[in-house]
């Protein structure tokens, strides 16, 4: 297959712009987030479709919406401008601080000293995913999983409120 056929196949071409890309930018994820496709869907059931941005997976959905402070249910249209714009730039800024980090999403600092504290890489890494019916880092509250979008999909329902 020669580059042509790979940007000509099917599904290539059904991918959205790399998260990861220099040219991804937060005007781009905004436009995209209020584009017609998107803006009435729940944020937890597209977030991890290729097509809208390629590269976030599961464990990016979960710790950019509670970063973002934004419950996976809202949809975009329900969203406050600055609300839009805190999440677009957290779909940047927490994938590609991940990239550089070995897959960290929490707050470096925070890692170092739950490190420092005795914790393991895997239990200070993430925010709130795959730590459900642990206390949330910011206040305290019982985590809590859900399926959404096919998936397990973690929260803290005092920091993401719907």
């Amino acid at each position: 297959m020669n580059d042509q056929e790979v940007l000509d196949h099917p599904f290539i071409k059904k991918i959205g712009k790399d998260v990861l890309n220099p040219a991804t930018t937060v005007d781009f994820i905004k436009e995209r987030l209020l584009s017609s496709i998107y803006k009435n869907r729940q944020l937890g059931g597209f977030l991890t479709e290729q097509s809208f941005i390629a590269g976030l997976g599961n464990y990016l959905r979960c710790d950019v919406l509670f970063v973002a402070k934004i419950h996976p249910s809202k949809k975009p249209s329900e969203l406050s401008g600055e609300q839009i714009n805190q999440l677009s730039q957290t779909i940047l800024d927490l994938p590609r601080q991940s990239y550089n980090t070995a897959s960290i999403t929490n707050n470096l600092d925070k890692v170092e000293k739950l490190l420092a504290q005795g914790s393991t890489l895997e239990d200070a890494r993430f925010w709130v995913f795959r730590r459900d019916g642990l206390p949330c880092y910011d206040c305290g509250t019982t985590l809590i999983k859900q399926k959404m979008g096919g998936q397990a999909c973690y929260l803290c329902e005092n920091c993401q409120k719907i």
